[in-house]
């Protein structure tokens, strides 16, 4: 009788960092870490190098902890930082021999180069109609640049992402470097 499954299939395919950990020598200190999901969603290498490995022994299956690492995300190095998701069962140890392939693979990685973004916006178009109306209801002047406003942007560690006025910015101060 063939076996039928009933629910949705697990997003996770593997272990936490904690159980790979718990091992290893030294509790995984120096090895490669990798998640499933990850790999799978990006073309460039995403992985940890161990740290630091602290399981929670009170937690039951040992599944929970503190975990520092690494990180290298998508060809780029992120720097040393704490691993929040260590707990997903989604982790897999990359074996020592291929290790190198890994690195290789970051160093000849092509990393995307940042995406440019408008530093001004209009208005959606049924507010600007609302503020075009209250503008006239109080007799107050109305023209274009009334309905631009400025884009602003968090940065994060994992943003690519430039305001155009930025990079017209940088770009003078390389020419006046040049000069």
């Amino acid at each position: 009788m063939p076996i039928k499954y009933i629910g949705r299939e697990s997003h996770f395919h593997g272990k936490s960092i904690f159980e790979i950990a718990r091992n290893l020598k030294n509790f995984g200190e120096g090895r490669y870490v990798y998640r499933v999901a990850f790999s799978s969603r990006y073309e460039e290498p995403s992985f940890y190098r161990l740290t630091s490995v602290v399981p929670d022994m009170n937690a039951k299956g040992y599944c929970k902890g503190t975990a520092v690492g690494e990180k290298i995300f998508r060809g780029r190095n992120m720097g040393i930082c704490k691993i929040e998701s260590g707990m997903k069962h989604d982790w897999r140890l990359i074996p020592k021999d291929q290790e190198q392939n890994w690195l290789d693979a970051v160093k000849n990685c092509k990393v995307k180069p940042a995406t440019v973004v408008k530093s001004t916006s209009r208005l959606p178009p049924l507010m600007e109609k609302i503020f075009h109306d209250e503008r006239l209801a109080y007799s107050l002047p109305v023209d274009d640049k009334t309905f631009i406003c400025d884009v602003k942007i968090n940065y994060l560690n994992f943003n690519n992402v430039v305001l155009d006025k930025d990079l017209e910015n940088t770009n003078k101060g390389v020419e006046n470097d040049t000069k």
